[in-house]
């Protein structure tokens, strides 16, 4: 007997994070405009690279699938546990994409310099941000994951809700 696994990668989305659509600045609402969609862009390249990812997958599929016969012919029990281990060991490789934010969203204003409050809705727990505007040009970045908001830089201080809130799940449907 020999045990041959075979897996490709599929794409899910990302629910890990509600969609946002506005954020307020100064107690005034703004529409998110969405740059892109890393899962669109995901689903693009694997389609593109699928070929090739079959092939690779076959190949080394078929190398093991002949190794294992060879072990067999020598030692059952050894030729059993090198396909339950290729079994349990293989798996497409994720990695490339599902570390990436699923969505870029900018809005784009003019602010006055000084000290800026910035909400996010209740889909990512209510986060208030403190910015501070001190430059002619500025970029200010923020990242919501789940219902955590992180900053970069040191324009922008994030203000932890005092009772955070479970608004999105891990869970695939």
């Amino acid at each position: 007997m020999v045990i041959t696994p075979l897996s490709f990668p599929i794409i899910k989305p990302d629910t890990s994070t509600a969609i946002l659509t506005q954020i307020g600045v100064d107690g005034q609402q703004l529409n998110l405009t969405q740059l892109n969609s890393t899962t669109a862009m995901s689903r693009r390249a694997l389609r593109d690279d699928m070929p090739g990812i079959i092939l690779r997958t076959t190949v080394r599929a078929v190398t093991k699938g002949v190794a294992q016969k060879k072990i067999n012919e020598t030692n059952p029990l050894a030729g059993l546990a090198v396909g339950i281990s290729s079994a349990v060991l293989e798996g497409a490789d994720t990695r490339t994409w599902r570390t990436l934010p699923d969505y870029t969203q900018v809005v784009r204003l003019r602010l006055k310099k000084g000290e800026h409050q910035v909400t996010l809705p209740s889909a990512v727990g209510g986060s208030v941000v403190k910015v501070t505007v001190d430059q002619r040009y500025q970029v200010i970045s923020l990242r919501a994951v789940g219902n955590h908001v992180f900053a970069s830089g040191l324009a922008a201080h994030v203000i932890q809700s005092a009772n955070p809130t479970a608004v999105a799940s891990l869970k695939q449907p």
